[in-house]
C-alpha cells in the first residue's frame, strides 16, 4: 500500500510539475484593493489550496457536532449498561 501511495504521489508531483511549466505565463489579478501581476500557474495552485481550505472548514462543523452526539451516546450506553448490572445482582424472588 505504500508502494502504491508512493507511485501516486510521485505521479501527483510529476503532472504538477509539468502544469506549471505549461502555464509559465503571466496574468494581471485584481483584487479589490489593487492588482498584481502573477504567475497563472501559482493562482489556480492558490485558488484550489483556497478551495480545500473552504471545504475542511465546511466540514469541520458537522463532524463537531457528530462528536458532540457520539459522546453524549456514550455516556447514555454507559448508563444503561450499569444500569442493566444493577438489574442483574438483584436477586429474583418468586412470585406466589
Amino acid at each position: 500500500m505504500r508502494i502504491v501511495f508512493s507511485l501516486l504521489l510521485i505521479l501527483v508531483v510529476i503532472f504538477g510539475l509539468s502544469f506549471a511549466v505549461e502555464n509559465w505565463h503571466t496574468v494581471q489579478f485584481r483584487y479589490y484593493v489593487g492588482s498584481r501581476e502573477i504567475a497563472l500557474s501559482l493562482l489556480l495552485v492558490a485558488t484550489l489550496f483556497a478551495g480545500a481550505l473552504l471545504g475542511i472548514a465546511a466540514s469541520l462543523f458537522p463532524l463537531l457536532r457528530l462528536h458532540g452526539e457520539l459522546r453524549h451516546l456514550r455516556k447514555k450506553m454507559a448508563l444503561a449498561s450499569e444500569e442493566i448490572q444493577n438489574l442483574r445482582i438483584i436477586p429474583v424472588r418468586d412470585m406466589p
